[in-house]
């Protein structure tokens, strides 16, 4: 972190905030115990671990859509179309590959999958290190927080549905209030 252009300051440090997937996977791996259903969960697990996933959830989508607002604030209108889009097909083989091997019953498919989330999390830290590769660098944390959170949710095999339901909801309630709060920040108003 200390190469970085002082320019990227801010949109690393938005999107390090999805490190805040470590806290949706530890709410997602309290709500998910073996056997979870909503009447043998406690209340207060309940709450607390629901309350962790939608605010880390709101903490990710924000810092996304933030770091996306800033880095559209150094493009030029005479720069080159870019197609970092194609990033996300190694990682959707990636993921149906975990979801594959999962939905099979293969132990070691949780392993690799929080192996790739973990890699295209620090692939997208280095991306954001340099002008030229920080739009990748933002492609590549969203991949790594989708792998991650989906790798949890497939691991767990005897919980009831309405526990899914609750670490759904959560989690795409949380991303939806953060994107749509970030939305509302004008590019004027980010540091």
């Amino acid at each position: 972190v200390w190469g970085v252009v002082p320019a990227l300051h801010s949109p690393l440090m938005a999107v390090t905030n999805a490190i805040s997937g470590i806290v949706v996977i530890g709410g997602l791996v309290e709500l998910g115990h073996s056997g979870t259903t909503l009447a043998t969960i406690s209340h207060p697990v309940l709450f607390l671990a629901t309350s962790a996933v939608a605010l880390a959830s709101v903490n990710i989508a924000g810092g996304f859509n933030i770091t996306s607002k800033m880095l559209q604030m150094f493009k030029r209108p005479d720069d080159p179309p870019e197609y970092n889009w194609i990033l996300l097909i190694p990682a959707a083989g990636f993921l149906g590959a975990v979801v594959a091997g999962q939905a099979a019953g293969y132990g070691g498919a949780q392993v690799v999958g929080y192996l790739a989330a973990s890699a295209y999390c620090i692939l997208s830290i280095n991306g954001l290190s340099t002008h030229s590769t920080a739009r990748a660098g933002l492609v590549y944390g969203v991949a790594g927080a989708v792998i991650g959170c989906t790798t949890t949710l497939m691991g767990f095999s005897h919980i009831s549905p309405q526990m899914y339901q609750i670490m759904i909801g959560a989690m795409a309630g949380g991303g939806l209030l953060g994107y749509v709060g970030s939305s509302l920040i004008e590019l004027t108003e980010l540091p």
